[in-house]
């Protein structure tokens, strides 16, 4: 599972949460608690890949580009 389904799927169970008949309200809290924290460290995570992706394109982009020439010719004899 992607980490974005994972995100995705944490947060329409905790939107559907408080619909569930006959869970006690302890085990909701503590599910509110563990999908709080796993929603935090999966955006976290995928927040860090963009930056490391950014940085690497930037690097990428201002590598410097050398092109040889055919050298500078003597100017004519007269």
């Amino acid at each position: 599972m992607s980490k974005e389904t994972i995100v995705i799927v944490l947060g329409l169970l905790t939107a559907l949460m408080p619909y569930q008949i006959g869970i006690p309200g302890q085990w909701k809290q503590y599910f509110y608690i563990i999908a709080g924290v796993v929603i935090a460290g999966v955006v976290f995570v995928i927040r860090q890949e963009r930056v490391w992706k950014d940085r690497e394109a930037q690097h990428e982009q201002k590598t410097n580009t050398f092109v040889e020439s055919g050298g500078v010719r003597p100017p004519p004899r007269v």
